[in-house]
């Protein structure tokens, strides 16, 4: 029986999950590199869709690679290939988004040795 906020997903959207992060993960350089030194001075709206028209030729060719070593049917290339940029998108965005992180060495503290 189904239920509707069932908590566990079915093996082949988990399965298709995983190549979907995959994927992206792999994207994320290619498309890293096409981008502009202007995104710095955009804001999250403007850098989504910027970061999404650069990233959807990428994408496209990353998808049908793994279309072609059948690592996916190509049943499922259009729903992977939206996925996948999405995915994408995000991850770039959030990257550019967030400030370095800045680590403070923590002071020298002795030891106290027990008597």
């Amino acid at each position: 029986m189904t239920h509707l906020f069932s908590v566990f997903k079915p093996a082949r959207i988990c399965r298709r999950d995983a190549v979907a992060g995959d994927i992206a993960a792999q994207c994320v350089n290619a498309v890293t590199q096409r981008l502009g030194a202007s995104t710095t001075e955009m804001g999250v709206p403007e850098l989504r869709g910027y970061v999404r028209a650069r990233a959807f030729a990428v994408v496209s060719a990353f998808v049908e690679q793994a279309v072609d070593e059948e690592r996916v049917p190509s049943a499922n290339e259009i729903a992977l290939i939206a996925t996948v940029l999405e995915r994408t998108v995000h991850i770039i965005v959030r990257d550019l988004q967030s400030p370095p992180v800045i680590t403070v060495p923590s002071p020298h503290v002795r030891l106290r040795v027990a008597a």
